[in-house]
């Protein structure tokens, strides 16, 4: 059953998780069915039943579950949901004119650890939650490229690659993050063995924590 309280507080809990507020979410769910900022503010409110589809673009975005932000379940995380999203994503390709799409990860002048490229190994090394937050600065990252235009023609004529992404002019805050939760893992680079002693690496954006501290509150 549609809970539209739960669905208030979760969405708000998303954004305060997240650090951004009802506009960014309304740009970047232009990715998938685009959801109005008046739309999201009338949902924390209480104001307006949302549409199937636009719930999921928001749930889509932050890699939760739409049964978790509509207060069917309580555990916001699916493994099964999580790598769908995740192979949408990695390797990260963007359609341009004519069909051309331009590779964006992995790249040679940014490194993907390879226990995160390897789906099979990505689960042992990476907790669901560090795999939710690099689904949504996955989702920041293109939105940064296509919004703002920073897939140009390759100023090199004798190069095979017609586009190349300008990726100085990406937000930098979002690249820090991604390299910090897929390179940055205390866990990676050991054996399986030694991985598995070390205590999981903390999200940087923390939702399963923020609701262990509402339910014991």
């Amino acid at each position: 059953m549609f809970d539209g309280d739960k669905l208030a507080n979760r969405l708000s809990l998303l954004r305060t998780t997240y650090q951004i507020n009802q506009r960014q979410i309304a740009n970047i769910t232009k990715l998938f069915t685009p959801v109005g900022k008046t739309t999201i503010s009338q949902w924390e409110n209480k104001l307006r039943v949302p549409a199937v589809s636009a719930l999921q673009s928001i749930a889509d975005l932050f890699a939760v579950s739409l049964d978790w932000l509509t207060g069917r379940i309580d555990k916001p995380y699916s493994t099964e949901l999580i790598l769908n999203l995740e192979n949408d994503l990695m390797p990260l390709s963007i359609y341009i004119a004519d069909s051309v799409s331009v590779n964006v990860f992995p790249v040679d002048t940014f490194h993907i650890a390879e226990e995160y490229l390897d789906i099979k190994k990505r689960p042992l090394y990476y907790s669901l939650g560090v795999r939710a937050n690099i689904v949504f600065v996955l989702n920041c990252i293109k939105f940064d490229i296509i919004q703002n235009h920073l897939i140009v023609p390759n100023p090199n004529p004798a190069s095979s690659i017609k586009f190349v992404v300008q990726y100085s002019d990406l937000n930098q805050d979002n690249m820090s993050n991604l390299n910090n939760l897929i390179n940055n893992n205390p866990r990676c680079s050991l054996p399986l063995e030694m991985a598995r002693l070390m205590p999981s690496e903390n999200p940087l954006f923390d939702l399963e924590e923020k609701l262990n501290s509402i339910n014991n509150a």
